[in-house]
C-alpha cells in the first residue's frame, strides 16, 4: 500500500506531455516561467524516479521528516514533533535525498567518556555488563560491538554500538511512528547502561574547560 504503480504506456505518455510543456515554458525565458519550468521537472523527476513513497521516513539538507503527501510541485513532511514540513520538489530534485526507510534497521553508536581513575578489571567488567544488556533486548539485531575506543587527556573512551531491528507490522499499533520506537529503545538501554555504571563505581570524566 502506498507504492507507485509501474510506469506504464500511459504513464510515459502523460511524462512526455509535461516535458513539452516544460519545453514550451522555458523556450520564452521569462524569470517567472523558468522558475514554474524548475518546479515542474523537481516534480517530474520524484514521479519518475521515485526516489522515495508516501511513509518512507527521508532527509535532505538537514531536513527530516516523514512522506505525507507528494505533490506535482512540493512534498508535505511530517517532522518528529509532528509539524508540518512543505519541501519545493525542485529543492528534493537538487540535493541528495536520504531515505532512512530503505535501511533493514537503524544503527546506534555511542561513546561514554570515563573518569580515567579506575582499574582495567573494573572496566573489563562494565564491557561485559554492556554486552549482556544488547544480548537481552529483543528488539536488537544480533549485530553489535562493546569496545575500549581509546585514551585521551582527561578520560577513557568505552564506545559501544547496536541495531535496532524495523518495525513489525503488528506492533505499529503500538508506536505513534517508528522514531518514536528507536527513542523508547534508546532510553531503556540507556538506563540500564547508567545503572551499570553506578554499580561498578564509574563516573563521567570531567569536561576538560581549558588547557
Amino acid at each position: 500500500a502506498g507504492a507507485y504503480p509501474p510506469m506504464g504506456v500511459e504513464q510515459l505518455a502523460a511524462g512526455r506531455g509535461w516535458i513539452a510543456l516544460a519545453l514550451v515554458v522555458f523556450a520564452t525565458w521569462r524569470p517567472e516561467r523558468v522558475m514554474a519550468g524548475a518546479y515542474l521537472f523537481g516534480g517530474v523527476t520524484i514521479f519518475a524516479q521515485q526516489p522515495f513513497k508516501m511513509g518512507d521516513r527521508i532527509e535532505v539538507q538537514g531536513i527530516n521528516g516523514w512522506v505525507k503527501l507528494i505533490g506535482l510541485r512540493t512534498t508535505k513532511l511530517e517532522d518528529v514533533h509532528g509539524q508540518e514540513i512543505t519541501v519545493p520538489n525542485k529543492f528534493l530534485s537538487q540535493y541528495p535525498v536520504k531515505n532512512a526507510s530503505g535501511r533493514s534497521s537503524y544503527v546506534v553508536n555511542v561513546v561514554l567518556p570515563l573518569n580515567p581513575v579506575c582499574d582495567p578489571e573494573t572496566l573489563e567488567k562494565f564491557m561485559f555488563a554492556l554486552k549482556e544488556i544488547l544480548q537481552r533486548c529483543p528488539d536488537l539485531e544480533p549485530n553489535y560491538g562493546v569496545g575500549l575506543q581509546g585514551f585521551e587527556r582527561r578520560a577513557i573512551n568505552v564506545e559501544f554500538w547496536y541495531e535496532i531491528k524495523r518495525l513489525a507490522a503488528g506492533n505499529a499499533e503500538r508506536y505513534s511512528s517508528d522514531y518514536s520506537r528507536i527513542v523508547e529503545i534508546r532510553s531503556q538501554i540507556n538506563l540500564q547502561v547508567l545503572a551499570e555504571m553506578k554499580v561498578c563505581g564509574l563516573e563521567y570524566a570531567a569536561p576538560c574547560l581549558a588547557d
